[in-house]
């Protein structure tokens, strides 16, 4: 009976490798930079931004990507009284990209982190461990420059929803707190 499995497993796996594939695969890559300040109120405020993904396209035209999504982000804002608060954030999640149009430049995508650990810390050297979850809509447009790489822009919505703190003394305070952005990122891709 075992040999008769191995058999059918033996076969199965030649009729599997022998049947044509279009899996299509995804690697992209997403920053943003941006600072501000004004000696009128001594505010400053500066924010940096990665965003990575790794997907799959199984529908051959490489117009439907599914996979994992990874973003940074790391915020600092001075306030009028001289405070310094530093947030930044690792969130990991599932996403979803469709690129539209004959040549897939133009793309929308969706990504949820489930996953959204980091840390705020503050002038007076106060430390909290933050943790929550985050959600990532974005719209763009891709440029192909050779038969792989793509270089584009798009414009992303991020909303990270801080549910839970820990303070330094190990004290966990539940809350609910977001952060809310808007922002243009240069994009590269790599399609394959």
């Amino acid at each position: 009976m075992e040999k008769k499995n191995l058999l059918i497993a033996l076969f199965l796996t030649i009729i599997l490798f022998s049947m044509p594939t279009n899996a299509k695969f995804i690697i992209e890559m997403g920053t943003n930079y941006s600072s501000e300040e004004d000696n009128v109120d001594n505010f400053t405020f500066s924010r940096m931004d990665l965003r990575g993904f790794l997907g799959a396209s199984l529908d051959g035209n490489g117009a439907f990507y599914f996979g994992q999504s990874i973003y940074s982000a790391s915020r600092e804002h001075k306030t009028t009284a001289g405070q310094t608060v530093t947030v930044s954030a690792l969130e990991i999640g599932p996403k979803v990209s469709i690129f539209m149009g004959a040549s897939k430049a133009i793309y929308i995508s969706l990504a949820w982190h489930p996953f959204a650990k980091g840390e705020r810390k503050t002038s007076a050297g106060e430390t909290e461990d933050i943790s929550g979850s985050s959600l990532l809509a974005s719209f763009g447009y891709q440029l192909k420059l050779t038969k792989t790489l793509y270089l584009g822009a798009s414009l992303n919505y991020h909303k990270y929803s801080v549910s839970k703190y820990t303070t330094s003394a190990d004290v966990e305070v539940t809350v609910s707190e977001e952060y809310t952005t808007l922002a243009p990122m240069i994009d590269l891709s790599l399609r394959f």
